[in-house]
């Protein structure tokens, strides 16, 4: 039995019996088609087909180069991703250590500024102290 109706508006599958996909690597030229000899065939692929250039196919061979390791090789590999991981943490740890620096030194910069407009307009230094939330002995210093 066979039907076209669509089950869901939203929704949509597609059965490839793959035994009756006999096209050779270079006779692919839609995208349908390339992804149906992957799923064939990319088990037995020695490289990457001329014609299989796009982007969206770098991922999927770097993966399968990957499943091609021997043990030796997949742990060394695994090691190398965790210490890739790692720096990117490190990295990412720092940057935001930074940032939270320079925003906690922007915040002083911006109260000593407030402080000394306020001192400048004739304000108490007890005043301006409890406003800033700067210590009595740094705003003296500003005078």
């Amino acid at each position: 039995m066979q039907t076209k109706k669509l089950a869901s508006n939203k929704e949509f599958k597609v059965f490839v019996e793959l035994p009756k996909f006999n096209k050779n690597a270079h006779e692919c030229k839609t995208f349908r088609d390339k992804i149906i000899f992957l799923f064939k065939n990319l088990h037995a692929l020695e490289e990457r087909p001329p014609n299989f250039s796009e982007k969206i196919f770098d991922r999927i061979f770097s993966v399968s180069e990957i499943c091609k390791f021997n043990e030796d090789e997949l742990k060394a590999y695994r090691y190398s991703m965790r210490y890739v991981d790692e720096r990117k943490l490190a990295i990412e740890c720092a940057v935001e250590d930074a940032v939270i620096a320079n925003t906690k030194q922007v915040r002083r910069q911006s109260k000593l500024e407030v402080a000394n407009a306020m001192l400048a307009e004739g304000f108490d230094p007890a005043v301006t102290a409890r406003i800033t939330k700067l210590p009595l002995r740094q705003i003296n210093r500003l005078r």
